[in-house]
């Protein structure tokens, strides 16, 4: 099986990737084709993708942040192709071209059947906590005392609190969402690349 890694150079390709992540994880602002067409303009190397005679196999669109780390905004391979190295390869190119550009970390949410991948990668977790109804405050309160990577308000609206945590905790997890109204939970990955 001979697959290339490559990186959209065209809103075609992109398009080709971001109908590629809505087949697999469904139609989300996540995918919104203007904002992933802005960061064409500025980061095309960023949107790497992998595929085998002309066609998406498997994706790993990345985008520069406001404060010089790169996020993936999402990871797939076709369930026809996984297991031989492919998503392996999607974020080897991912990090490489974010050196490139001068970013020092690469991070990436995770579901938990993907989450040993990641730490195989050399990726450490953390526990992100979010909530448009709950403040830091209010999610700082149900911490047992984990150490605080930061605190944040995304986008102007989604408050953020972020625990280090050497393995996941599940129960911790339930517990925000189900005390916490509009809580969700979600483990998160970065890596220093610099």
């Amino acid at each position: 099986m001979n697959y290339t890694i490559t990186h959209a150079k065209n809103k075609s390709e992109l398009y080709a990737v971001l109908d590629f992540a809505e087949g697999i994880f469904g139609q989300s602002e996540q995918f919104d084709r203007a904002i992933w067409e802005a960061r064409l303009h500025l980061h095309p190397e960023l949107i790497v993708f992998a595929q085998i005679n002309g066609q998406v196999v498997g994706i790993a669109p990345s985008f520069l942040e406001d404060n010089g780390n790169v996020t993936v905004g999402a990871i797939a391979v076709d369930r026809r192709y996984r297991m031989k190295g492919i998503a392996s390869a999607l974020m080897v190119e991912v990090e490489r071209q974010s050196k490139a550009i001068g970013a020092k970390m690469v991070a990436l949410g995770a579901s938990e059947a993907a989450e040993d991948f990641y730490q195989k990668l050399g990726y450490i977790g953390q526990l992100l906590i979010q909530s448009e109804k709950c403040t830091a405050d209010e999610m700082l309160a149900l911490n047992p005392g984990y150490p605080v990577a930061f605190t944040n308000v995304y986008d102007g609206k989604i408050h953020q609190l972020c625990l280090r945590l050497d393995m996941p905790d599940r129960e911790l997890q339930q517990r925000y969402e189900s005390s916490l109204e509009g809580c969700y939970t979600q483990t998160m990955f970065w890596k220093n690349i610099a």
